[in-house]
């Protein structure tokens, strides 16, 4: 069938070349070299056309070969046939002589076509192979990322579970032991009043770490909510600064604020109130004993600025944009020594997002200190 196939007469350009001239020129070449010996009998001059309709059923097709077989055949015919140069036959001789050229190179051509298809279907079957194989080999791949990414969530996840139970667990066991005193018959007023302000401390940071876990969960949600209303920014800032001031006065830290502007913008008070205590809170909690915050409230056209700078720990610059990362902890031997669930500052970054601002971290590396930097729009009407 693949031979009827081939001879279809719906010529295109690149038929013509390979079905028509190509074995022209190979049957020219044929020629000249067969001119300077012609006389010498059919049979020494026979091999050197054979090949022409091989090599023309190879690189061409059947018709290709069928081509070159009778154009070789009326140049024997003509030039090795007794008589030459005339197309008279001498039969039976003649007649034989072309029916058994022309027969073994039709032959020939049936075979080369063939053995040219199966080079041809093997050559597709190992490309066909090759390509498996590296589909096989993708899809391992893949299956080794996903399933290193899989013993990795696994992983964040067991550490995510110690890190909240160990969170939750301090405040707890501080209540409970707080408790434990308040029962006691023989407690002095004064240990029942450090037991109470020590009960209502941890109350407080527990509550603390629920609704940031809640807030959380809201945000990957998609239902936390803001109601704006026009806010005074620099009482929040101030009422943030009295949020965190008794811990910063148990580390004698210094916290001055400079507000050069009292700007309205549009936003949620209570949402607001979170983004500068939480940054306050890091200042305080990754500061040494005796150290300083710096507040600077500014305004730059229609924006409004609120500055954090503190002599804290710092942080190395390329982890700036992971600072901001839900859960991430640049060393989390520090967070265990201060506590926090790396929550806070993907918070901060949410809610100011959401009243249209950005927020930014800066610093020169670890020990030196760092610098927050909350950009806010302006409300212009009142």
């Amino acid at each position: 069938m693949f031979l009827i196939g081939e001879t279809t007469m719906n010529f295109s350009k690149s038929q013509l070349l390979s079905r028509i001239i190509f074995p022209s020129l190979l049957v020219a070449v044929a020629l000249a070299i067969i001119v300077p010996f012609i006389g010498h009998g059919f049979s020494e001059m026979l091999f050197i056309f054979v090949p022409v309709a091989a090599v023309s059923a190879w690189y061409g097709d059947f018709v290709a070969g069928v081509v070159a077989t009778v154009f070789s055949t009326t140049l024997v015919w003509y030039f090795l046939v007794e008589p030459i140069h005339s197309f008279r036959l001498d039969p039976p001789i003649g007649i034989a002589q072309l029916g058994v050229f022309a027969s073994v190179n039709m032959l020939l051509v049936i075979w080369v076509r063939l053995q040219r298809h199966y080079y041809n279907a093997l050559r597709e079957t190992e490309k066909h192979q090759r390509s498996l194989a590296q589909e096989r080999q993708k899809l391992f791949e893949h299956e080794r990322i996903a399933s290193e990414r899989a013993w990795d969530l696994l992983k964040v996840r067991d550490e995510l579970l110690a890190l909240v139970s160990h969170e939750i667990r301090t405040p707890l066991t501080s209540i409970i032991g707080w408790t434990y005193i308040l029962k006691k018959v023989e407690s002095s007023p004064k240990q029942k009043a450090i037991a109470v302000e020590m009960i209502d401390k941890n109350a407080q940071l527990q509550a603390r770490i629920v609704n940031d876990l809640l807030d959380a969960a809201r945000l990957r949600g998609g239902k936390l909510e803001i109601q704006n209303v026009p806010v005074e920014l620099c009482t929040v800032v101030k009422e943030a600064l009295q949020i965190v001031e008794p811990k910063a006065r148990a580390k004698a830290i210094q916290v001055n604020i400079d507000i050069q502007a009292e700007p309205f913008i549009m936003g949620d008070r209570g949402r607001l109130l979170q983004i500068f205590a939480n940054i306050l809170d890091n200042s305080v909690k990754y500061n040494h004993a005796g150290g300083k915050v710096d507040v600077l409230l500014t305004t730059k056209g229609s924006v409004v600025q609120v500055a954090f700078t503190d002599t804290g720990i710092g942080f190395r610059p390329e982890s700036a944009p992971l600072l901001f990362e839900m859960f991430w902890q640049a060393d989390p031997s520090k967070t265990r020594t201060a506590g926090g669930l790396g929550l806070g500052l993907s918070l901060v970054k949410n809610l100011v997002e959401m009243h249209g601002g950005t927020v930014r971290a800066f610093s020169d590396g670890e020990l030196k200190g760092a610098t927050f930097v909350v950009t806010l729009p302006v409300h212009t009407q009142r």
